[in-house]
């Protein structure tokens, strides 16, 4: 890079190297000086950063499910697979047809059910489809058959859907018992 309007000669002309030699400072070649330092330097900190710079890391990309959660759910999956084996049919169905009497199919999952209504589900044994926890699913109660129930679909949502008559028939736990263990 040049300055504007300098042209190096091989020599500086006669009349600089007198003012030198007289003590009186030259601000140009002052100048000129300090920007060649900076310049040397810039280079000798870019050169270093290049022996410094590293190939960045590919990213990890975060596990959507834990090693830990993961051989829980595998050991759910298996509970599971034994509980609707050992309990083929729908538990709940029967426990809540002998309390009440309003057809379950009038139900709709969209429209919110009247006050004080009560349903029935299919009164013919047929198959579970889901496992029902009693008392949620935090820590070992995932795996903790005593709280299971094997459930079908429309038996399920009828559970979230009137949790108080879950609750009176013994298919919820009690407020302030959820999630809470007891070996």
């Amino acid at each position: 890079m040049s300055l504007r309007g300098y042209v190096k000669k091989g020599k500086p002309a006669l009349w600089k190297q007198a003012a030198d030699e007289a003590g009186v400072v030259d601000h140009f070649a002052l100048a000129r000086a300090q920007y060649k330092a900076a310049k040397a330097e810039r280079k000798r900190r870019e050169a270093s950063w290049g022996r410094l710079k590293r190939e960045p890391k590919p990213r990890k990309r975060v596990k959507q499910v834990s090693d830990h959660a993961r051989q829980r759910l595998e050991e759910y999956r298996k509970a599971r697979a034994a509980y609707l084996r050992d309990c083929p049919f729908c538990e709940v169905c029967v426990e809540i047809n002998s309390l009440v009497g309003k057809p379950m199919e009038s139900w709709h999952p969209d429209s919110p059910p009247e006050p004080n209504t009560v349903w029935t589900l299919p009164k013919k044994e047929h198959e579970a489809t889901d496992i029902h926890h009693v008392r949620g699913r935090a820590g070992p109660l995932l795996t903790d058959r005593r709280h299971f129930k094997a459930t079908c679909r429309n038996a399920h949502d009828w559970i979230h859907a009137q949790p108080s008559l879950a609750r009176a028939l013994g298919l919820l736990a009690q407020p302030g018992q959820w999630n809470k263990y007891e070996p």
